[in-house]
């Protein structure tokens, strides 16, 4: 479920959704530049102003206004977006693709995941995510894992839910890649189920520094939402970052429910973020993955993880566990392109073009990465 002070966003009449898409209540995010000409349209209606170093400023309005109808509006009067101007829109909440539906859910495996013995580059990844789990060094040595901010660990038997234990999972599947990174785990959901576009983006802009020297290169993101228009605090961040390589789950559908239309999952589908889709073990596209915002397809079905020990949901775990989806896809792509980073040539294009031929390159060598 979405944070409590999140709402579904209405859908035009005759459309149908995946997954519902939320919103904050009463929260707008617009184009810095265009704060004068909403603060005339809106007026007494602004609470609260948050600027940002994205360029984008995120607007609190009286409760009750109606922020579909309102952005609306704003639309119609600031015109389509440019090269230089964001969409305004509201700011949607963003959960983690936990599950596809069915029985794809986390189950005990005896393990013991395969760990690497290369060192490899030196590399940082940055997993916005849950918090790890207390014992993760534990559980998989080498021990090249750390907590952002440092003291947000989840004890492993007080993580009652898939989400708190989400993160830990995703670390572990980058730590079992032939070229080890360096991985950081940035607890963005503060325990809860989700955030939303702004705390993200700027969560994810404070760890990672001023653009022209940014202290990580490779941000491995496996959450996201369904929504019509991107997230504009997400669409400002990617573009305030042209160094770093940006690699994004796909989204999970539930195969079972085939009436729904497709909609774009977010930040995946945006146009500099490579969208990870999800396949099984002998390289067949997973069912459940939105194939609107996949770029690129990797081993997510039936993943092995470091999960915990303790109680999910009634089932019991010891170490390790066995879970789908195209979270799991992401950091098997995000460990490939460390290789991207650690290289550090310039070269014609920008990165995400650099890095999608690279995958290209891959996916001639072996059937780990299908690229579309």
């Amino acid at each position: 479920m979405p944070p409590a002070d999140a709402r579904e966003w209405p859908l035009p009449p005759g459309s149908r959704s995946r997954r519902r898409s939320f919103h904050r209540e009463n929260q707008i995010i617009v184009d810095t530049a265009d704060v004068g000409t909403v603060r005339q349209r809106l007026g007494a209606q602004i609470v609260r102003t948050d600027s940002s170093q994205l360029g984008v400023t995120r607007l609190t309005l009286r409760p009750g206004t109606d922020v579909p109808q309102q952005v609306r509006t704003l639309r119609a009067v600031l015109g389509p977006p440019g090269p230089n101007r964001r969409l305004a829109g509201a700011n949607c909440v963003l959960q983690p693709w936990v599950s596809p539906g069915g029985d794809s859910g986390p189950r005990p495996d005896p393990g013991p995941l395969i760990t690497s013995t290369d060192q490899g580059a030196a590399v940082t990844v940055l997993v916005p995510d849950s918090a790890l789990v207390a014992n993760f060094a534990a559980l998989l040595p080498p021990q090249r894992a750390s907590a952002e901010p440092p003291n947000r660990l989840t004890p492993t038997g007080g993580a009652t839910t898939s989400t708190a234990r989400h993160g830990t999972f995703v670390a572990s599947i980058l730590l079992s890649a032939a070229v080890l990174p360096r991985v950081v785990v940035h607890d963005v959901f503060n325990g809860a189920d989700g955030t939303d576009d702004w705390e993200l983006a700027i969560a994810i802009a404070r760890y990672l520094g001023p653009p022209e020297a940014p202290t990580a290169r490779l941000v491995s993101l496996s959450c996201g939402a369904f929504a019509d228009d991107p997230p504009p605090a997400l669409t400002a961040l990617v573009a305030r970052y042209p160094k770093v390589v940006w690699v994004a789950a796909a989204g999970n559908v539930d195969p079972e429910n085939d009436d729904d239309a497709v909609r774009p999952a977010w930040p995946a589908k945006l146009p500099t973020v490579i969208g990870v889709g999800a396949t099984d073990s002998a390289g067949v596209k997973a069912d459940f993955t939105d194939p609107l915002s996949a770029d690129v397809w990797a081993p997510g079905v039936l993943s092995t993880g470091v999960f915990g020990a303790g109680s999910v949901n009634g089932v019991t775990f010891d170490r390790f566990a066995l879970w789908s989806g195209t979270s799991f896809a992401t950091p098997v792509v995000a460990a490939k392109l460390t290789a991207v980073v650690a290289d550090g040539a310039g070269g014609a294009g920008s990165v995400f073009d650099r890095a999608m031929e690279f995958l290209r390159q891959e996916y001639s060598r072996g059937p780990d990465i299908v690229v579309i």
